[in-house]
């Protein structure tokens, strides 16, 4: 058997790049260069020849970091770019091996990171943008359908988790970790529903998937239409109406039924969010 030719190894090495990861790679190193033009700086990255320089340099950077229209990038466009130059480095820095995420040679840089992205989060810059959200025929679609009705505990239950997703820009998480008490009547008619924030998880780099809660935001549900056949004040009330009395002020709103007894929700254990968006994404796209 033949020694393989550097023509083939370089194809096997090829094909284990990923393309969008290349792709939203070679989108940041363009900003990188826009940086340098800016700034002066004749010097490219990979060409940096200490670490010091190179944590001065990524502070600098993420510091100027904006849009070229000047407007700030969200926060996990920041991240996003930061973990794309980390990639580029990997390979390409001549100083090797090389890590800008590690906390003991890059300290100063992953604390501008983490600054910025507080920041970020605190002006309203936290959420990524999504895929598209649903047309008024989809809406439409999911709420007439049967699996949606309200004359039985379990499509109650989806019903009530569609509305507030939909009327409050809820993630699935979101409305997983909703407690009874946090929807509240208003005087107009309405409900307000009140968002905890995750205490450890403040938009920065440290703490991106940390648990505990801080702070919160107040959602505004608008009372409903007039003579609309859509009324979701009075689904997410009857769906109240039906919970067992509560047993602590930490009752989770969303629990999986077991029993139905004179028409009240009981509840044996949480259900995990991951089953109602499934279901709501099954009916939009196979019914």
């Amino acid at each position: 058997m033949n020694i393989p030719t550097q023509e083939e190894i370089d194809a096997l090495q090829k094909a284990s790049f990923v393309s969008n990861t290349e792709r939203n790679t070679s989108k940041w190193l363009r900003v990188v260069d826009r940086f340098n033009k800016s700034c002066g700086i004749s010097q490219s990255i990979e060409q940096i020849d200490s670490l010091e320089n190179l944590e001065n340099y990524l502070c600098q950077f993420i510091t100027w970091l904006k849009k070229e229209d000047g407007t700030d990038y969200k926060v996990e466009s920041v991240h996003n770019c930061y973990s794309a130059l980390n990639r580029y480095l990997k390979e390409h820095s001549i100083l090797q091996p090389i890590k800008i995420w590690d906390h003991y040679r890059f300290p100063r840089a992953l604390r501008t990171l983490d600054g910025k992205m507080r920041i970020l989060q605190s002006q309203g810059l936290g959420d990524p943008k999504k895929s598209d959200g649903l047309s008024a025929k989809e809406i439409k679609q999911i709420l007439d359908h049967p699996y949606m009705c309200i004359d039985s505990n379990e499509s109650l239950i989806r019903r009530v988790f569609f509305w507030l997703c939909l009327l409050c820009g809820l993630r699935g998480g979101d409305a997983y970790r909703i407690r009874r008490k946090d929807l509240e009547q208003r005087q107009d008619g309405g409900l307000e529903l009140i968002i905890h924030k995750e205490k450890n998880n403040q938009g920065g780099a440290f703490y991106r998937n940390k648990h505990g809660r801080s702070g919160s935001r107040h959602i505004p549900i608008p009372p409903d239409l007039p003579d609309n056949q859509y009324t979701p004040i009075k689904d997410i009330l009857l769906f109240l109406s039906k919970l067992p009395p509560p047993t602590s002020s930490q009752d989770p709103l969303f629990h999986e039924t077991c029993i139905s007894q004179k028409g009240t929700i009981y509840y044996s254990s949480e259900r995990n969010y991951i089953f109602f968006i499934t279901n709501i994404i099954i009916l939009l796209t196979f019914y």
